[in-house]
């Protein structure tokens, strides 16, 4: 398939190599798990660096821009090291091209805290 029918996402009959996939609508472009201290985890995908900007807020930089800031991204907290309930949000001007900022919080107290984070990121590159 050409990038331009994966984009497409229509064709039932053309086949999608490993190298035009990542050009499919469905696919995440990037995803990674940053750990509680705001480093990467490996394995990861499309990311090209994790900044620890400060006490539960972290920016993911992808090593391809998006083609504007019209994306979806998702995170978690996927491990959490107390009994609190954490949740993560892309920070409200943290949408870049070249980059996500995310805020963790804790859910109870609504303080932004540093737990495990796992996210992905859909769009067109």
């Amino acid at each position: 398939a050409s990038q331009a029918e994966m984009e497409a996402a229509s064709s039932n009959t053309v086949a999608a190599t490993p190298g035009r996939t990542q050009n499919h609508p469905g696919v995440a472009k990037v995803w990674c798990q940053v750990t509680q201290n705001g480093s990467l985890a490996s394995p990861d995908y499309g990311v090209a660096s994790i900044t620890d900007t400060a006490t539960g807020n972290r920016t993911i930089v992808f090593t391809t821009d998006f083609s504007s800031i019209v994306y979806s991204a998702q995170g978690i907290v996927c491990g959490l090291s107390t009994a609190s309930h954490g949740v993560e949000y892309p920070a409200a001007a943290g949408f870049a091209v070249g980059s996500i900022q995310f805020d963790v919080i804790n859910h109870e107290t609504d303080a932004l805290v540093d737990e495990v984070s796992c996210n992905a990121v859909f769009g067109d590159q």
